[in-house]
């Protein structure tokens, strides 16, 4: 029988080795991770930076998922041009709180740059609290398309554009690829969840989302960039 007093010693050891091998293990699990990152942005032709990058937010305007917490950044980045389009596919961090309510989120992203100008839009992977707010009336937009509308909760200051963006062709694309939550600012979408992207995930991205854009009306197209050169 082990005496008491080596009862407490004898778990703050386990603990410090099951710790330290839980360390080694996600540093490993971390690393693979990288070097797949970095195989898939050679193989794309894209550029890969693995270092944190704490200015990279300021790259990002317009974009309220990027717009949350303090100590942002982003790491293993890559980035390049994907079938014409301009692509930054990224890890993201941000922290909320401070001392000992601090709460550090990562999540990954692919941002593609807009052939034209563009106007606010989410679509996002509907939720159980949004079949609830449409039980008490909370308004929402809402598609010919049933099965799309229980998949994804859309919002637009300007539904008009979103039902000209979301037509047929689109839905049918999004309903056929993983679940994704999509912005749209005025120059740029965002595709992310709320976790860090396997390769495969950020690869379905990135063609998910350039498959989009490759999907907007011409005379969706030619009408924002009429309005866009008006304004310069």
């Amino acid at each position: 029988m082990i005496p008491e007093y080596f009862v407490a010693p004898i778990i703050f050891v386990v603990g410090a080795v099951v710790l330290a091998i839980a360390l080694v293990v996600r540093r490993r699990r971390q690393r693979k991770r990288m070097m797949e990152l970095e195989a898939w942005a050679s193989k794309e032709g894209f550029n890969f930076i693995c270092e944190r990058d704490e200015l990279f937010p300021d790259h990002l305007p317009d974009l309220k998922c990027f717009d949350q917490g303090h100590n942002q950044f982003a790491e293993n980045i890559s980035s390049g041009a994907w079938r014409g389009y301009g692509i930054s596919a990224f890890d993201y961090h941000y922290t909320e709180g401070y001392g000992r309510y601090k709460e550090e989120y990562y999540f990954s992203a692919v941002v593609i740059g807009a052939p034209t100008r563009l106007k606010p839009l989410l679509i996002r992977p509907a939720e159980l609290m949004d079949k609830l707010a449409e039980v008490v009336g909370v308004d929402a937009i809402h598609f010919e398309s049933g099965e799309f509308n229980r998949k994804y909760v859309v919002k637009a200051a300007d539904r008009k554009w979103a039902y000209d963006v979301l037509h047929p062709r689109a839905m049918d694309l999004l309903l056929q690829s993983a679940s994704f939550a999509f912005e749209f600012s005025t120059r740029s979408v965002a595709i992310h969840r709320n976790h860090r992207f396997s390769v495969e995930e950020f690869a379905q991205a990135v063609a998910v989302g350039v498959g989009l854009m490759e999907l907007l009306p011409n005379y969706l197209m030619q009408q924002e960039l009429a309005v866009g050169e008006n304004e310069t």
